[in-house]
């Protein structure tokens, strides 16, 4: 969750995970957020509470929970830029930044050997994939 503020600043980020290397991985990604158009009551800007489901895919029946750990931990110090896909067509972090928010159904983030399965070297440094609301 996420407050959206009446200058459409992203602040006041949570997030709620089963681990605390998720939770931290969901508020880096929800950083990454472009400004937002605020919210308006009555003709006035006006902070809105937003909720955004992110899903993570953690698989791997041969990595041992510690290497899984390891995998987030690292990636997330690493000074590359993930990889954005959005409906499925790669786009860079400026045009990410352009999207709009009411367009977004769920944001998607992928690390180590499953982003790499999906999306060969270029999803080494993770991949933050926004599915389009149709």
């Amino acid at each position: 969750m996420f407050k959206i503020d009446e200058k459409g600043n992203i602040t006041d980020i949570r997030a709620r995970a089963p681990h605390i290397k998720l939770e931290e991985e969901a508020i880096r990604v929800m950083k990454l957020l472009p400004k937002m158009i605020p919210g308006k009551q009555k003709g006035k800007t006006v902070a809105v509470l937003y909720s955004l489901p992110i899903a993570f895919n953690v698989e791997g029946d041969s990595l041992k929970n510690a290497d899984r750990n390891n995998i987030l931990l690292n990636s997330r110090n690493t000074k590359k830029p993930p990889l954005f896909i959005f409906d499925g067509k790669e786009i860079s972090k400026e045009e990410m930044k352009k999207i709009d928010a009411k367009l977004i159904k769920k944001v998607n983030v992928l690390k180590g050997e499953t982003a790499v399965e999906k999306y060969g070297k270029k999803g080494e440094n993770g991949v933050i994939e926004i599915v389009k609301k149709h």
